[in-house]
């Protein structure tokens, strides 16, 4: 019975390192299409730390903007993905986006931070423009998604980034202005006004009006806009313009 049983083990284990050897040629295969593809940034994915990086894209940050950030995570791919915010600072509404990318052995870096920086002005400026509306309202702007050119950094100013649009730079920022209202009633004349209004500032802007029952627009704050937009999703009346000026 012992003999027996060796023999027909013997072509299992023959067929399990034939399935091993067959794998690892595979990944051999896998891993050399990747190297030959990325190159060198390829390879730094797999050598460099994930702390190496971080520290790395921190100080970058440090130096164009002059303050201090925390990391909240970071992503390792075909480019490296910082979440960050101001140490101290509000990590919800004030956070950073920012991308590392390695080409040709140089290291760019790219993130949304003036996007935070020119906020309030513009957010205020929209507001002085509207300050006769006839109705209760608040301006959001959102850093969030926006990648800027690295010349905006920590000494540099909203003004500084208009007048560069103004110079032939095509670039279109998006707010959001949410009104209270008490009824529907003629919601188109004052969203005319209110873009008639805000072409005054000479903005490059694309512009979002939502029309909110009064109840529902003093819930609504920077934190929880995005909740509130979907919880009353049925409630809200958005106009839109993506062209004033």
């Amino acid at each position: 019975m012992s003999n027996s049983s060796e023999k027909d083990l013997a072509p299992l284990s023959d067929r399990k390192q034939r399935i091993k050897t067959r794998k690892l040629s595979i990944l051999a295969i896998v891993f050399a299409i990747l190297l030959f593809l990325g190159g060198c940034s390829m390879l730094n994915m797999f050598t460099e730390s994930y702390e190496d990086i971080r520290d790395e894209m921190l100080q970058h940050l440090y130096e164009k903007y002059g303050i201090e950030f925390t990391g909240v995570s970071l992503e390792r791919g075909h480019h490296d993905h910082l979440i960050a915010y101001p140490t101290g600072g509000d990590r919800d509404n004030d956070f950073v986006s920012m991308q590392r990318h390695v080409r040709d052995g140089e290291v760019e870096f790219r993130d949304t931070f003036f996007g935070v920086i020119l906020r309030d002005d513009l957010e205020a400026r929209v507001a002085s423009v509207l300050a006769d509306i006839g109705l209760p309202f608040k301006v959001f702007f959102s850093p969030r998604a926006t990648v800027y050119d690295n010349k905006f950094d920590g000494t540099k100013t909203f003004a500084d980034f208009n007048a560069w649009v103004i110079e032939g730079n095509p670039f279109r920022l998006s707010i959001n202005v949410t009104f209270g209202i008490e009824s529907t009633e003629c919601l188109d004349a004052y969203a005319d006004r209110a873009f008639e209004k805000i072409r005054e500032t000479g903005y490059s802007l694309g512009v979002v009006l939502t029309f909110a029952p009064i109840e529902i627009f003093e819930q609504i704050d920077r934190s929880n806009r995005a909740d509130i937009t979907g919880k009353y999703r049925n409630e809200l009346v958005s106009i839109v313009n993506d062209h004033i000026n």
